[in-house]
């Protein structure tokens, strides 16, 4: 984080003071972050989850890539995904390991939001392919935070939509990055900062070549 790292995770089994560690980390300028092994029970982070910005669950057990997904740490995130909404946080859930184009499935709909996809994207034998992949995901993503909003359900709206930007941004695609703002600013609408995502939607839009 000294370096100037934007965001920094670390193993709760592996920290003696994760919530002095979390604050330090925010101090410096970087994001927290705190990843759980998979034998690892979620509940006793509930009453320190305020502390982060993200939360990783490990979907196979940490040291070497390639390993196969870990379906039975679903409900374990499908658990912190409710606390995470009961509590108004706007903390990542995160993914990684194992993740594919089925089992992305399985942790989108457990409630994760950030995926971490090692071997399936750079093992591929069309690697470009699995980067358009990621690419229409954002756009996926943005689409489906403008139904939440239509819907009345602000937050979920707000945090598909923070997920869009990221892809976006990550893909460096601009013409989701403009769907993804858009949809920011419509789920916004009569708060502080709205009026400036529609801003850099616009501004994304035209980056892209659309002519509005």
């Amino acid at each position: 984080a000294e370096l100037g790292a934007a965001s920094v995770t670390f193993h709760i089994e592996a920290a003696t003071e994760p919530v002095w560690l979390a604050r330090r980390l925010r101090e410096i300028g970087a994001r927290a972050g705190v990843a759980v092994k998979p034998g690892t029970p979620i509940e006793p982070l509930f009453e320190i989850l305020d502390e982060f910005d993200q939360v990783l669950i490990m979907t196979v057990e940490p040291g070497f890539g390639g390993q196969s997904f870990m379906p039975e740490t679903m409900p374990k995130l499908a658990a912190l995904a409710r606390e995470v909404r009961r509590r108004g946080s706007a903390a990542w859930l995160q993914v990684d390991g194992g993740i594919t184009e089925s089992t992305i499935v399985q942790a989108a709909e457990a409630g994760a939001d950030t995926f971490v996809a090692g071997s399936s994207v750079f093992g591929a034998e069309h690697p470009g392919l699995a980067i358009a992949r990621l690419r229409e995901a954002a756009r996926l993503s943005a689409w489906y935070a403008t139904v939440l909003q239509a819907e009345g359900r602000t937050t979920n709206a707000m945090r598909w939509a923070s997920r869009a930007i990221r892809e976006a941004e990550a893909a460096d695609d601009q013409e989701a990055l403009g769907a993804a703002y858009y949809a920011m600013g419509s789920a916004m609408v009569g708060k502080e900062g709205a009026d400036e995502y529609l801003k850099r939607a616009l501004e994304a839009y035209r980056r892209s070549g659309n002519k509005l």
